[in-house]
């Protein structure tokens, strides 16, 4: 399960409102500078994120389909992109789908700017993120799942996140896709351990972190949407040399 507060460069979140002099600022950027344009206020100063436009970025996806990043026996997850938005939006307006989540559902706006959050910093800058998951039976978009990188008490932690269309609860899809992405996590990437964080009432994501070898790290972390049960996994031995460590 993955958290509001994903959508975080450093410290900063995002949606979060903004203030009057990125608001002020925007206007004259959009004037300025060609295609669509979001400013964020961050730590540090202003960003400035500038997209071709969407049409055009919509139909050249259409026709080069993104690579698998990873397959297991019955799903497979490729990277997300824009013409999977209305997918993503019907996930996301389900109130039983997003029942864990501080912020609730999402309309189709707020969706859309998570889905370029996605696909412009954590694709971008990280090099992984949420991952499109699909039903190889259907090949029907069922969930995206992935991993999402945090800060944490100045450390940089990775989750593991997993959220699927209620249709497909109770099939084992969640821990097939978490134990598959833990796998490419300690192959891929030079860290020590994964996390996965929940609500405390949240026993299906307590569940599937446990299936995938997880267990608990902490039960009282707090951050400003609250408690969560924190899990973690420890980089097998046997990983020890698959990707270079910093």
């Amino acid at each position: 399960m993955y958290r509001s507060g994903e959508f975080r460069l450093g410290s900063v979140h995002p949606h979060q409102q903004v203030g009057h002099s990125v608001r002020n600022l925007r206007p004259l950027l959009k004037s300025i500078l060609p295609g669509p344009v979001r400013v964020f206020e961050g730590a540090t100063g202003l960003a400035v994120n500038m997209r071709p436009q969407l049409g055009a970025q919509v139909n050249a996806e259409l026709s080069n389909p993104q690579p698998i990043v990873i397959e297991t026996e019955r799903l497979i997850l490729r990277r997300l992109t824009m013409a999977d938005l209305d997918a993503l939006a019907a996930l996301y307006r389900d109130p039983e789908v997003r029942r864990y989540f501080p912020d609730g559902t999402q309309t189709y706006e707020q969706t859309r700017e998570e889905l370029e959050w996605i696909i412009d910093v954590y694709y971008g800058q990280y090099g992984y993120g949420l991952w499109a998951t699909i039903f190889k039976e259907t090949g029907a978009f069922v969930g995206r799942c992935g991993l999402l990188p945090w800060e944490i008490g100045g450390r940089t932690e990775v989750e593991v996140a997993f959220l699927l269309d209620k249709s497909y609860w109770g099939r084992g899809l969640a821990t097939e896709a978490a134990r598959a992405i833990v796998e490419y996590a300690f192959a891929t990437l030079p860290i020590e351990r994964l996390i996965c964080m929940f609500e405390p009432e949240n026993s299906a994501s307590r569940s599937v972190a446990a299936k995938v070898g997880m267990t608990m790290l902490w039960d009282d972390y707090v951050d400003k949407y609250g408690l969560s049960h924190v899990y973690a996994i420890q980089r097998p031995v046997s990983h020890a040399g698959s990707a270079e460590r910093p």
